[in-house]
């Protein structure tokens, strides 16, 4: 008898370990996890949904976890339901219970704030802008204006600016359309035209302000309808300059000066640069890059690149070669440039018709209709505490990421 009870206990056990052995022999563990997205922008106090799929697809057990690097700045529940909440960038991670296999998306949160005339603008319309060292933004639309970040107070009614620039001592020079320039240095304003000045034409394209605050204008004639080279003062003298001394056509669209005090001209038919008297140009059969023949923007960044705008894309010069950034070779926005800045981290900027892009030397982050709420980028600058500051023809918008 109690060798027949010990017998049914030893193949109860034997069955047990049976089963347990077919169940553990047919358990399928998670090798992968594919998340929808992996990175994605989210506008503050806004949601989006990652979905996360797990292969293989007949796995035994999909439960996972969804966590937030950081939920200060974005938070998430089990289900990938993210909910943006300041300013910043962090990880989601989604992780497989059984196997801990995970994947992770990237998240920007950023904070648009719009300014129109509603809430603070003096005009709706900013084509041009600068900041001076207050932090405080000078506007340009029909009128010239100031915003300090809540109240914008007008200046001058009717100016029909053309060009703004900020010299280090914070001065702030504007070039009009037909009547010479305006310099206002906090207290009182100065006119300058071509009668009392040494300024060519009274029509100004640009103005540039170099390190020594000499300022720079480039002009083109009412009448002709042609560009008439470079006027530059530096506070005391004048001195003019066009294709008779260098300059590889007197139609200069943009100007800048490289920490080499190299100054750099943009024109209609290619690209010039002079230092010291010594003029080099640059052209499509020089250079051997079709898109310097389009440039009609330049900024400098702080390692002395040049990037230039273009209506076919971006073009970088770093002193030896030139790269051309287009919609077919990069994931720059599709769009005529508008405008070029650079951040704290040195990161280039770019303002289109259709939207923003950011270039960190490697990767791309766009800001387009979808995320961000207005279009037609005419300017854009940077404060100190790294905000951007974008006018369009609706309003001005500040960016916090």
């Amino acid at each position: 008898m109690y060798s027949r009870i010990l017998n049914c206990r030893l193949i109860l056990i034997l069955s047990i370990f049976i089963l347990s052995c077919e169940k553990e022999s047919n358990f399928i563990p998670v090798t992968e996890i594919e998340l929808s997205k992996t990175s994605l922008i989210l506008i503050v106090d806004s949601t989006a949904t990652i979905s996360a799929q797990l292969r293989p697809l007949d796995a035994s057990n999909k439960s996972v976890i969804w966590e937030s690097s950081n939920l200060a700045i974005a938070n998430v529940d089990q289900n990938g339901m993210l909910q943006g909440v300041n300013p910043g960038t962090i990880t989601i991670t989604v992780t497989d219970k059984e196997s801990n296999i995970s994947a992770q998306c990237e998240v920007k949160v950023v904070k648009w704030t719009i300014f129109n005339e509603i809430n603070g603008l003096v005009e709706n319309k900013i084509n041009y802008m600068a900041i001076d060292s207050k932090g405080d933004l000078w506007c340009c639309g029909d009128n010239i204006s100031k915003f300090n970040g809540s109240v914008s107070v007008m200046y001058k009614r009717n100016a029909n600016p053309s060009a703004i620039t900020v010299t280090k001592s914070d001065e702030v020079w504007f070039g009009t359309n037909g009547n010479g320039a305006l310099k206002f240095n906090g207290i009182e304003w100065e006119e300058y035209d071509s009668n009392n000045s040494g300024l060519t034409d009274n029509s100004i394209i640009s103005i540039y302000s170099d390190f020594n605050s000499e300022i720079l204008f480039s002009h083109y004639n009412r009448q002709t309808l042609q560009g008439t080279g470079i006027s530059e003062f530096d506070g005391i003298n004048w001195k003019n300059y066009n294709s008779d001394n260098g300059l590889i056509y007197n139609n200069v669209y943009s100007i800048g000066i490289d920490a080499e005090d190299v100054k750099w001209f943009v024109t209609s038919k290619g690209v010039s640069s002079v230092k010291d008297e010594k003029w080099t140009s640059y052209t499509s059969s020089n250079t051997g890059n079709d898109l310097v023949d389009f440039a009609y923007l330049v900024s400098i960044d702080k390692s002395g690149t040049k990037w230039f705008g273009t209506n076919l894309g971006l073009l970088k010069f770093d002193g030896k070669s030139w790269i051309s950034y287009t919609s077919s070779n990069s994931e720059i926005i599709d769009g005529e440039i508008s405008a070029i800045t650079f951040d704290k981290n040195n990161n280039v900027w770019v303002g289109t018709v259709s939207g923003i892009s950011c270039f960190d030397g490697t990767n791309w982050t766009n800001f387009k209709y979808d995320n961000h709420p207005l279009i037609d980028v005419n300017a854009l600058v940077i404060d100190s505490e790294n905000r951007k500051w974008i006018g369009t023809s609706k309003g001005l918008l500040l960016l916090e990421d």
